[in-house]
């Protein structure tokens, strides 16, 4: 029997979260035919145990691959593999070059969500990326949520909102000060808060004057997901969190400053997003850096010791969110 090879070895959890859509896709169209998922060791159990629909069946195997950075290395890399492992007649799906030539090689600000890219590179449907999380995962969410103990004498039911104030990149944060200011908003409002994150410390910073905390922090990400699936609603920045609500369905506002809302988002139905003004981050690096410093105004100055050169681009913009509108859409949602 022939087998569809899937192969992305780059990016981060949002990525292969998004390729959910491409093998889901792929079981529909091709029933029976077995797909070998090819990418970094780390992301094996979030691509198999059952989170992915399209993998969840006989044949389907994660391939643990490493990773390559540079496009020219791919064709002969491809063209070696295929001869050493892979059998005429295999499918090959390469999801890495897509997005690089389009976002990349292209000319001007990004114009297609990855999603849509990588369904069209796969002859796919696009469609909303799912992740499923298992019996247990359920179980251990509902366990812990519980052991958090909200208001309970909150009149009509309490609102319980998943904030996420980290991305891997810097030019996406948002100021702690402002964190702080949102959650106390959401005390005025008398809405539960679960912060999410990988990094007590991190969190420690951003969150130092607040006491009722309640932080999911070093649980796998399947319960995560399991723990997101029973919020109201997310508020991250554009990160990896933002894509596992929009997968279990949960409402997110996504804060967005570098990159695109309208078109990151759109591929949630649930989503919906705060856009700073927005600069193209595509040629920052040949601009003035006097001119295109963040002056303090951003995460990575006056609150973490930063002393390094001025960012490439757009975490200046960030600032510009304010409390005020990210409340503002939760509110739409929570009608």
């Amino acid at each position: 029997m022939n087998t569809i090879h899937v192969v992305r070895e780059a990016g981060g959890l949002g990525d292969v979260l998004r390729i959910f859509a491409v093998l889901d896709g792929l079981r529909r169209k091709h029933p029976e035919t077995p797909i070998h998922y090819h990418g970094p060791e780390h992301y094996e159990q979030i691509v198999m145990n059952g989170h992915c629909w399209g993998m969840s069946r006989p044949g389907c195997r994660y391939v643990v691959t490493q990773g390559h950075a540079y496009r020219a290395c791919r064709g002969a890399w491809l063209d070696k593999r295929k001869a050493g492992g892979w059998k005429q007649g295999d499918t090959v799906i390469d999801l890495y070059c897509p997005a690089w030539r389009h976002e990349f090689d292209a000319k001007g600000d990004v114009t297609k969500e990855r999603t849509a890219l990588w369904c069209e590179a796969a002859d796919v449907e696009v469609e909303t990326p799912c992740f499923l999380p298992t019996v247990e995962e359920e179980k251990l969410a509902k366990a812990w949520l519980e052991a958090q103990e909200f208001y309970a004498d909150v009149p009509g039911g309490l609102r319980l909102i998943g904030i996420h104030p980290r991305s891997a990149a810097l030019v996406r944060m948002w100021r702690p000060s402002l964190w702080r200011t949102l959650d106390t908003k959401f005390l005025m409002k008398r809405w539960g808060v679960v912060w999410f994150d990988d990094s007590p410390d991190y969190l420690r910073t951003v969150l130092d004057s607040i006491q009722r905390l309640h932080t999911a922090i070093g649980l796998p990400v399947g319960v995560v997901a399991a723990i997101i699936a029973r919020l109201n609603a997310m508020v991250t920045v554009d990160s990896s969190l933002f894509h596992l609500a929009g997968a279990v369905g949960t409402p997110a506002v996504g804060l967005f400053g570098p990159t695109r809302g309208d078109l990151i988002s759109s591929i949630y139905p649930t989503a919906r997003f705060v856009q700073a003004p927005q600069q193209s981050l595509r040629h920052a690096a040949g601009r003035d850096p006097a001119v295109y410093s963040c002056k303090g105004a951003c995460y990575c100055f006056p609150e973490r010791g930063f002393t390094g050169g001025p960012c490439l681009d757009g975490c200046v913009n960030m600032a510009a969110i304010e409390p005020e509108a990210v409340t503002e859409k939760l509110e739409e949602i929570l009608r």
